[in-house]
């Protein structure tokens, strides 16, 4: 059972390895307050998607898994690691805003009023309610 848990944490640990790998392959240094909020966001969205991937994946009920680490701990891991989706999905979205009122040399709450008036952020604000409806 210990050969197991190692091997899961390693494996997750090993794939934010790799989301961080490809995050710095394609970033660009600068001191600009502007680009340090949006890499910042973009980071924070990257972990953000790769945890709701690990998220349902220790939920996924995978029998090697499952017997080999065990659906209590599991579940544990589960519990433990959705909380930390939702701060870096809310850190993103605040970087991202930050950056945006950095680089338009607005402040928040203009810019946030700005960012929430896109048609795409729009229909993410609010939702699947807001999808058309197919007949």
């Amino acid at each position: 059972m210990r050969n197991a848990v190692v091997r899961v944490r390693g494996g997750m640990l090993g794939g934010a390895g790799v989301v961080t790998l490809l995050w710095a392959a394609q970033v660009r240094p600068s001191a600009r307050p502007d680009a340090l909020f949006a890499t910042a966001a973009h980071l924070s969205g990257l972990f953000a998607g790769y945890g709701v991937l690990v998220l349902l994946f220790l939920m996924a009920r995978v029998p090697a898994v499952e017997h080999g680490v065990g659906a209590d701990r599991l579940a544990r891991w589960h519990a433990f690691g959705g909380r930390y989706v939702l701060l870096l999905v809310f850190g993103h979205g605040l970087f991202a805003l930050l950056g945006y009122a950095v680089h338009e040399g607005i402040d928040v709450v203009s810019a946030a009023s700005e960012l929430l008036g896109y048609p795409a952020l729009a229909a993410a604000r609010s939702g699947p309610s807001s999808w058309p409806r197919s007949a």
